[in-house]
């Protein structure tokens, strides 16, 4: 699988689903529906990691995933996107400052997927 160009997307998850993608990749129609209901043919991500731990904690998850996704496979989410395509779903998010929902219809391999590491928080004074 060619990944270039490709971008890096959050996808958030359970510890076992995402131990899952880690090792197996993903492939449409085989996942278990999400918690919002979504389409197990598809594979939600975001562009905010807070935004995908949102979407883990509502799983009963805490793990959020970095996702490197070949820009062909994007779509705009079908349930929560507000853009045409997925230039325009960057643009008005970015214009509107809300996080991009978009979503993957093609399989991806193991190696697209690793543990989001977030960034220590500043040390008080």
């Amino acid at each position: 699988m060619n990944l270039d160009p490709s971008i890096i997307l959050y996808h958030g998850t359970t510890e076992d689903a995402a131990a899952s993608l880690m090792s197996g990749g993903w492939k449409p129609g085989l996942s278990v529906v999400g918690a919002n209901q979504g389409q197990a043919r598809l594979l939600y991500l975001t562009n905010v990691p807070e935004n995908a731990l949102w979407f883990a904690q509502e799983k009963g998850g805490e793990t959020v995933l970095k996702v490197r996704v070949p820009l062909e496979y994007l779509m705009v989410d079908p349930e929560d996107g507000i853009g045409d395509n997925v230039a325009d779903e960057f643009d008005k998010t970015r214009q509107w400052n809300l996080p991009a929902c978009l979503a993957s219809w093609r399989p991806l391999p193991a190696e697209c997927f690793e543990v989001h590491e977030p960034a220590p928080a500043p040390a008080g004074p």
